[in-house]
């Protein structure tokens, strides 16, 4: 992540690289999570036909490979776990998609200029892992031709609380990885700046799901 120094994002890495095969096992048991049906949905509605796809904070890689199955044209995938696209990868080969997928590795904030811009740009539970929020808004925004679609948080006083207290009990425990908690305002904003309305929202008990589309 952009705040963090190149020996912090080795200790991120390696984070969420140790969570990459129990989220592999956890999807091949219950497939997509009800927040990411939600994303699935909204983005039904585009449709995402011959578009192409960002997602950051791809993980393992799921949610823009089932865009592809879906009939998108191409997917790239960007996570700073060097094991999740490890992972990402080998599935995209297994499925035939090695054509249709690329991967990178990398915090996308530092990296974003490598990356060519793309026609739907997803954000699963991403936004509130960033400290910086509007130079990760401002930066995948200028990546993003026509769809920017991202869960996050609900704006409820338990999540609040809960973000709070990890977010406390990490920093006590020198960890170089909490959440963080964003005003949805602040994002909505800053998309509306780059000429995003909402579409679609939709919401589970602890995740709020979006989907903007730029105004041509």
């Amino acid at each position: 992540m952009h705040c963090c120094s190149n020996s912090e994002s080795d200790k991120i890495d390696k984070f969420f690289s140790k969570k990459a095969s129990s989220f592999l096992e956890t999807f091949q048991k219950n497939g997509f999570e009800k927040s990411q049906r939600h994303l699935l949905a909204g983005l039904s509605k585009i449709p995402v036909e011959s578009k192409t796809i960002l997602e950051i904070g791809c993980g393992i890689g799921f949610l823009h490979r089932e865009l592809v199955k879906r009939g998108a044209s191409f997917a790239t995938g960007v996570d700073i776990s060097s094991e999740m696209i490890h992972f990402a990868e080998e599935i995209a080969s297994s499925a035939n998609l090695t054509g249709k997928t690329k991967y990178l590795t990398g915090d996308f904030t530092e990296i974003y200029a490598q990356i060519e811009p793309a026609d739907v740009t997803v954000l699963d539970k991403v936004i509130c892992c960033y400290h910086d929020l509007p130079d990760l808004l401002e930066k995948s925004a200028a990546r993003t031709r026509s769809v920017y679609a991202f869960t996050l948080p609900r704006e409820k006083w338990y999540n609040r609380t809960a973000i709070a207290v990890m977010s406390f009990f990490r920093t006590l425990t020198g960890a170089n990885f909490h959440p963080f908690y964003h005003r949805h305002a602040d994002i909505i904003n800053i998309l509306n700046k780059h000429h995003f309305t909402r579409l679609f929202q939709e919401s589970t008990f602890i995740w709020e799901s979006y989907v903007f589309m730029r105004n041509v």
